[in-house]
């Protein structure tokens, strides 16, 4: 399951899905699944971070400019995600065909 979510964040890093379709399925594998990813307590704080980027992603810019510092936008997005694709490794962790 862990293989899974890595090869979700490198399909995100390498934008070949929305941002609304990555917070979507990293939330039903991280969030649900959990139990069955088998971190490492290192990986568990840096997907942590992530988690909680994608649960209060919008592309909503009224929202963005209303609740500022509520909601986050795909560029703080997709930062957080590059951070965590780097740290992580993940380009090494995960098959080329991605």
């Amino acid at each position: 399951m862990k293989g899974v979510l890595f090869y979700l964040i490198r399909l995100f890093h390498e934008k070949k899905i929305s941002p609304k379709d990555f917070c979507n399925e990293y939330y039903i594998i991280y969030e649900i699944n959990n139990d069955e990813l088998e971190l490492t307590d290192f990986e568990r704080e840096n997907l942590k971070n992530l988690a909680i980027r994608a649960s209060r992603f919008t592309d909503v810019e009224e929202d963005l400019n209303k609740y500022n510092g509520v909601y986050f936008s795909s560029k703080d997005l997709y930062e957080v995600t590059e951070e965590v694709f780097n740290t992580l490794n993940i380009k090494n962790k995960t098959p080329n065909y991605c």
